[in-house]
């Protein structure tokens, strides 16, 4: 059950209310017209291939499910893993609890919420593609997994696998211990749960309009509280390329940069040409923002 225990603890928040709201006082959990509508989705292999892709796009799905797209993804790669038939799982059980892990998500969050759970399930998936990537030690190490995305201990993260990378090319013959498999997976973590800027621009893009939009919220909420204000989320003194390009420089590029070093593959090293790229784009909009001030 990787991806449900992922998704799981990933549970903080949600999106800004919209259709969602109509839709839930018409479908009830224990409706069961209601899960077949849902399993409609799931079970349209043409509308979820692009998944199993970097390239995808979350809000589409979005849009597809009207508003489930964390029951589509998770259900969908639950099929793609093969767990239904390997732990005998019923498949209306499984809706029901991507369905109910999407209803505990609270309504008001532009960024964090259902979404970027799938955002973060889908990533994860990818990433896990990579051959060096260990899905055993991943799946016994959920909770330290979940604890490694704290932003705060990026330092520390970024300077272990550093280490390990000088340990495994430095070092002929050199054999992985286990504490070595759960520190690439709680890197590959962290890569998914920041990975939103290493994305082509436009999806980049719809992500950076939802972490500004809730940054600016809390600091419109904490101005009013008469609370200090950190500089990223005061829409007054800030913009949103200023926060992207801080983002982007101090934890995004330097964690893939990590991460490819380790990896050394064709796809890493895309993801860190696709962050430095969307970068670039946001300097120049920062510098167009500058020059008419």
């Amino acid at each position: 059950t990787l991806i449900g225990y992922l998704v799981y603890d990933f549970v903080v928040s949600f999106r800004s209310k919209s259709k969602r709201d109509e839709w839930k006082k018409k479908r009830k959990l224990h409706d069961f017209r209601c899960l077949l509508d849902e399993s409609y989705f799931v079970d349209r292999p043409s509308l979820l291939k692009p998944a199993l892709h970097w390239s995808f796009n979350l809000f589409s799905l979005e849009r597809l499910t009207a508003g489930f797209p964390l029951l589509a993804i998770g259900t969908f790669l639950f099929q793609k893993a093969k767990f239904f038939q390997k732990f005998h799982l019923d498949y209306f059980h499984v809706i029901r609890l991507f369905k109910h892990i999407e209803d505990l998500y609270h309504e008001n969050n532009s960024y964090h919420n259902a979404l970027h759970a799938a955002d973060v399930a889908q990533a994860i998936y990818c990433l896990l593609k990579e051959q060096r990537v260990n899905k055993d030690a991943l799946k016994a190490n959920v909770k330290g997994l979940i604890l490694a995305t704290d932003i705060t201990r990026q330092d520390e993260f970024l300077q272990n696998i550093q280490d390990l990378t000088e340990r495994r090319y430095g070092q002929e013959d050199y054999v992985l211990t286990d504490d070595d498999r759960k520190l690439v997976t709680q890197v590959a973590i962290k890569c998914a749960d920041i990975s939103n800027p290493c994305r082509q621009w436009a999806v980049s893009l719809l992500w950076a309009n939802c972490i500004t939009e809730e940054f600016f919220l809390q600091g419109d909420r904490e101005n009013l509280l008469g609370l200090p204000v950190l500089p990223t989320m005061n829409r007054k003194t800030t913009t949103k390329a200023k926060v992207q390009i801080g983002f982007i420089k101090f934890l995004v590029l330097p964690l893939f940069e990590k991460w490819d070093n380790y990896m050394r593959t064709k796809f890493s090293r895309a993801l860190v040409e696709k962050c430095k790229k969307n970068l670039a784009i946001w300097t120049a909009k920062q510098a167009a923002i500058d020059r008419n001030q």
